[in-house]
């Protein structure tokens, strides 16, 4: 079984991608051995108003049993709290996904601390989302940098309590943020070099790293290489490639964070 925490859905101005439809995405998972997959809406990190794509798209996968709708929340619009309730009574998992350099504010900003301590009541996961594309593919005319690692780290410092999962860091980021925190976990996409789980696993433990494609801006079958061609013990490919999302996501919340 493979649960993957990093995939999206929707178009995007820079690509085009077969894996446009629901039905699609998850006929392509399956076909590459992932049972399970949390998805957001792609569009929402450009369009004007990101509640609008996450409503559309908990909609569409309402009856979906094997893709989850994660809404992208921007707490600075005053809408927020009503998208995260709407989506939420959908859901089978309790997440939100923010984009701040994509929607231009900090970790600092006093609304993400707002919509932190939402997820803390909630026992809810936030998912930090690093990048979208790597900096060096970006439109010449559209470069957006990563989110800093120095934000993330003053917000597990601020709020002890609330778990978070980055995705799409570097390596290097990934293992700043598993180093000087014990509340953030890290997803696999993006963390890459020469046997990369390997690499990772002699600076951090494996119940902090969570399988994720970042489907369909990378490539599915790349980062399922890297998960099954690692040279880890199965216990580790276990707690990667499904334990450690079962326990953060689909727990009961109690459960969620050892």
């Amino acid at each position: 079984m493979r649960i993957d925490v990093n995939c999206s859905l929707g178009r995007w101005p820079f690509a085009r991608f077969e894996q446009n439809t629901p039905e699609a995405l998850r006929a392509h998972l399956a076909a590459e051995g992932i049972a399970q997959a949390l998805v957001w809406p792609l569009e929402a990190a450009l369009f004007p108003d990101p509640h609008v794509c996450s409503l559309e798209l908990a909609t569409a996968l309402r009856d979906m049993d094997s893709l989850h709708a994660v809404p992208v929340i921007d707490p600075t619009l005053s809408n927020w709290e009503e998208c995260l309730s709407a989506c939420g009574e959908q859901a089978c998992v309790r997440a939100a996904r923010v984009l701040p350099n994509y929607h231009r504010y900090t970790l600092a900003d006093e609304s993400v601390h707002e919509l932190a301590r939402k997820l803390v009541a909630s026992k809810s996961v936030l998912m930090i989302q690093m990048r979208v594309e790597d900096e060096r593919n970006q439109y010449p005319l559209m470069k957006i940098p990563g989110v800093s690692v120095d934000d993330v780290l003053s917000l597990t410092v601020a709020f002890p309590e609330l778990s978070i999962l980055c995705l799409c860091p570097y390596l290097g980021e990934a293992r700043r943020l598993v180093a000087e925190s014990t509340s953030v976990c890290i997803g696999t996409s993006f963390c890459e070099s020469a046997n990369s789980l390997h690499l990772l696993l002699g600076s951090m433990p494996a119940e902090r790293l969570l399988f994720g494609s970042h489907t369909p801006v990378l490539y599915t079958r790349a980062n399922s290489m890297k998960l099954d061609c690692a040279e880890i013990s199965d216990e580790d490919r276990a707690r990667i490639s499904h334990g450690n999302a079962r326990r953060l996501f689909f727990s009961r919340p109690s459960e969620r964070l050892g």
